[in-house]
């Protein structure tokens, strides 16, 4: 998929809410200000467009969010330097998709985490939060394949927060976050399970 629509933070991405951290300044960031430019070429009889950053050495594809939010050995990493990166990053300049990958990366390492340090839980679920308001703005991200072959990538952010909700008793969240994931075709058996449990539940405190 082509995606030359970039963004400076992921904070003017339409419709998800982002304000930003308080204690990230962007303006101390490598490359915050940088604009790429469109270049176009063609390739198999068809025109193509990509983005390409300025860089010392000329240019990359490579946009600054997503060079700024790699990890060398992301097993090792800690949860505060996963999120003091990906709060790093969310102001770097980038695409949609771009932040997506970003969320993914950062949340699935405190997923790998949070049972032996339960007080990241409200980050892990704020980012996974953030991950499915990014995607419901441009749901573009998931669609992969060509025209004739099209399928929608799967978004863990869905099931780690319904498994979260889950285990919390928490059906009636669990459930909309099952609906929105739903209408982003990431299944829907979990909406019919707690739309079951929901109703279950509502008959119990009526009698």
């Amino acid at each position: 998929m082509e995606d030359t629509n970039w963004f400076a933070r992921l904070a003017d991405v339409p419709k998800v809410g982002y304000r930003g951290h308080p204690n990230v300044d962007r303006r101390r960031l490598p490359g915050y200000d940088l604009q790429p430019q469109i270049d176009t070429f063609d390739f198999d009889g068809m025109r193509h467009r990509s983005l390409s950053w300025p860089t010392a050495e000329g240019s990359t594809s490579q946009s600054p969010a997503s060079a700024w939010c790699s990890f060398d050995e992301p097993r090792h990493a800690t949860a505060a330097d996963v999120l003091r990166r990906i709060y790093e990053v969310l102001e770097l300049p980038g695409t949609a998709a771009d932040y997506h990958f970003a969320l993914l990366q950062a949340y699935e390492i405190l997923w790998s985490q949070f049972r032996q340090q339960p007080e990241i839980l409200a980050e892990l679920e704020r980012l996974c939060l953030l991950d499915i308001a990014l995607i419901e703005s441009q749901a573009a991200i998931l669609q992969m394949g060509g025209e004739d072959g099209t399928f929608w990538a799967r978004v863990p952010a869905f099931h780690y927060l319904i498994r979260l909700y889950e285990l919390e008793g928490y059906v009636e969240d669990a459930l909309a976050i099952a609906r929105r994931g739903a209408a982003l075709r990431q299944g829907d058996d979990d909406v019919q399970r707690f739309e079951e449990r929901a109703a279950a539940l509502q008959g119990e405190n009526a009698s």
